[in-house]
């Protein structure tokens, strides 16, 4: 990498656009660039950028150790309540009795298949929690979608398509319900305007008061995106 001053690695996208956008995610410092902007020019506007970039991969990285009793599959984490893994004989199914999610232990040694047991039980815990939500925020606000689908992104907590066609990052059954709550009533807004401009938010505002509190609460636990991602 040119640019000895910059000491930390990135992801370079080119697309068809004016400006040059930064995003990390996770450990990952993504950079989308003009097509015609040279290398030189990049590095430049990183290097200028370099203190915000160094601290948004510190908070990653300590959002990361705090957290990692969720990676190692220790602990659970749903509604922001963290609830303890536990082996059980002669069992073929994971369950959550409320108190703790039952794993069997056949599965115990395996990490692979121990983290992608987790990852299935937790997406059918989320489609069934997100989908209630969905049906419930969507009576309350009379804001109407086509079809809702669970999503498996590590930037994007839902989105929405010109269609009303919804989509929900499973990893919001983890947050408290109040901040998934957000989301849905953010991508149910989407249905009627599919930007970010003032009527956007504004329609936003009348469902959730405080919409700029929890879009603060998601940037904090953006680092939960990552979770069971490979």
């Amino acid at each position: 990498m040119q640019g000895s001053e910059i000491n930390f690695s990135y992801k370079l996208i080119r697309k068809s656009k004016k400006n040059l956008s930064i995003r990390i995610s996770g450990k990952e410092v993504i950079v989308s660039a003009p097509l015609s902007m040279n290398r030189q020019k990049i590095e430049e506007i990183l290097l200028k950028k370099k203190d915000w970039i160094e601290k948004k991969l510190s908070q990653n990285s300590s959002a990361e150790q705090k957290f990692l009793p969720l990676l190692n599959c220790k602990e659970i984490l749903i509604g922001k309540i963290v609830y303890p893994v536990v082996f059980v004989k002669n069992s073929k199914y994971l369950k959550f009795d409320g108190r703790a999610l039952l794993i069997p232990d056949v599965i115990m040694n395996n990490e692979e298949s121990l983290k992608a047991s987790v990852k299935k039980w937790y997406k059918a815990y989320a489609k069934i929690r997100l989908c209630e939500m969905l049906e419930r925020v969507g009576d309350r606000t009379k804001l109407k979608y086509n079809k809702f689908s669970l999503t498996d992104s590590k930037n994007k907590w839902g989105s929405c398509d010109r269609n009303g066609n919804i989509k929900l990052n499973w990893r919001l059954a983890m947050l408290e319900e109040k901040t998934a709550e957000y989301v849905v009533i953010h991508e149910l807004c989407h249905t009627y305007y599919l930007d970010h401009s003032k009527n956007f938010w504004n329609l936003v505002s009348v469902f959730c008061p405080d919409y700029k509190l929890f879009r603060k609460t998601l940037k904090m636990d953006a680092a939960l995106c990552m979770y069971l991602k490979k």
